[in-house]
């Protein structure tokens, strides 16, 4: 688990991206691209008691994120997104004044095959940064378990690889959860 609190502010800010809910003075170009880490057509709101959050840290300082949505996702929708745009670009300005910009960063997404699991719909995506102080990397799945929406990334820093085994546990670990709740 997390070792900080997850109070609703806390799950607010994880679920907000998934919804499509983006934060004041976010800008992504292309613009058509702004909803693409979206697990919804358009965008949606999702109270905090909608979503399930969990998050820790693997053995090798790599971060996790498991997210279940009382909601019934578009995937068709996540994948043809993540097929689009495949690159984007992303900054922040941060308030109060005087405002100040975060550095634009450049994304890659690349959609990834061949995983089998018992979801009823799933997309993964290799999620890569242009970051040269972190230099993270991660791995996101979208799935969908009826009408349930399941998200799970597993996140590296410093150039350290991608853990595929444990991302594929985790994932294939969460969508079991979902069936067996359901």
């Amino acid at each position: 688990m997390a070792d900080f609190e997850m109070d609703e502010d806390t799950v607010r800010a994880v679920i907000n991206p998934l919804t499509g809910v983006r934060s004041a003075g976010s800008t992504v170009e292309p613009a058509e691209c702004a909803m693409v880490v979206s697990m919804f057509a358009q965008p949606v709101k999702i109270e905090p008691s909608d979503a399930g959050v969990v998050a820790g840290e693997g053995r090798r300082f790599e971060t996790f994120t498991e997210i279940v949505l009382n909601r019934r996702p578009d995937i068709a929708a996540v994948s043809e997104r993540f097929q689009r745009c495949t690159s984007i670009r992303e900054s922040v300005e941060v308030q109060p004044a005087p405002a100040a910009a975060i550095a634009p960063v450049t994304t890659k997404y690349t959609v990834l095959d061949g995983f089998r699991s018992r979801a009823d719909e799933l997309v993964i995506v290799d999620e890569e940064p242009e970051d040269p102080l972190s230099k993270q990397r991660a791995l996101l799945a979208y799935a969908r378990v009826g009408d349930y929406g399941i998200f799970v990334r597993l996140r590296t820093f410093q150039g350290r690889p991608i853990d595929r085994e444990l991302f594929d546990r985790l994932l294939t670990a969460s969508i079991d959860k979902v069936i067996r709740a359901g």
